[in-house]
């Protein structure tokens, strides 16, 4: 029975890998098949605290995941696949909220930057892509901004010859849950509570994989922070434990933009194939453009 079992296991994931597309490409379409990639996420917290006298606070390296098979790979041609490409890494963290050196200070969210590194073997570039988020909060609620994007190669494939389809779409999701401790006045305990508190896409579009940054500002909607009721009056100085999970999609237009992946994204996988087959051209109709 365990002999069975274990090719079984070596019969799914050698499927499962046949459908993954590990490779990056260029900004002339240039397709290089790589051994490894690595996904990193990365939280810089404020260094100066508001309200305060200061004092560092030093950002902090996130979990490493590697890629899996995209969730609608399994749907798609080669072809089809090799147009729209997506990844994901996630942080997990403590004190979301913060006081300053003074007990008696306000809360204030902990965050200042979240980047997220797409790193590649091989790969004669620091990393394939980068993408670099800033937070802006105000008062109850704070967002995600866009400050650099650099992508030095992509995932999603560029085609190569002719002028068409030298530029990628990328749909950046950001989901943020968080676990706090609440105060029960009438038990005089502390319960956890856990919400999300906020999940939003950002779309850029455009992007060519030549290495030049794109400094172009793009937000998501609003998040929310722990509740002011929720906060605690002690001498705790900080409170909520977080996790941000960011999913990149990269599509070439000259297949299917990221937009219509993320609109499409939890319908069926028959309405994902039509879609993306609508938009990807014939092989004859490719090898006549190149």
């Amino acid at each position: 029975m365990r002999i069975v079992i274990l090719i079984f296991l070596c019969i799914v994931l050698n499927s499962s890998v046949s459908f993954s597309q590990l490779c990056n490409f260029d900004s002339k379409g240039s397709k290089t098949p790589l051994n490894s990639e690595t996904i990193i996420v990365s939280v810089t917290k404020p260094t100066t605290q508001k309200n305060s006298g200061g004092g560092a606070i030093l950002g902090a390296i996130g979990s490493l995941i590697g890629i899996g098979i995209n969730a609608y790979s399994a749907h798609l041609t080669a072809k089809q696949e090799s147009y729209a490409a997506t990844y994901k890494g996630s942080y997990s963290g403590n004190d979301f909220m913060i006081k300053s050196t003074s007990s008696s200070g306000p809360y204030f969210l902990n965050l200042k930057e979240v980047v997220i590194t797409r790193k590649t073997d091989p790969n004669s570039k620091p990393f394939a892509s980068e993408i670099k988020l800033a937070i802006e909060d105000d008062g109850p609620l704070f967002r995600f901004k866009t400050t650099a994007i650099t992508f030095n190669y992509s995932k999603a494939r560029i085609k190569k010859g002719g002028s068409k389809g030298k530029t990628i779409d990328v749909n950046i999701n950001v989901k943020v849950d968080v676990t706090w401790k609440k105060f029960d006045e009438k038990k005089e305990t502390f319960e956890l509570e856990s919400a999300v508190v906020g999940e939003s896409s950002i779309v850029v579009p455009g992007i060519k994989p030549d290495g030049v940054t794109m400094t172009a500002a793009f937000w998501s909607d609003w998040f929310k922070t722990i509740p002011a009721k929720d906060l605690p009056d002690s001498e705790v100085r900080g409170t909520g434990w977080y996790t941000i999970t960011i999913t990149v999609s990269e599509a070439n237009p000259y297949g299917v933009t990221s937009k219509k992946i993320a609109e499409f994204f939890k319908e069926n996988s028959e309405t994902v194939t039509k879609i993306i087959t609508g938009f990807i051209p014939s092989e004859e109709e490719d090898k006549k453009k190149k």
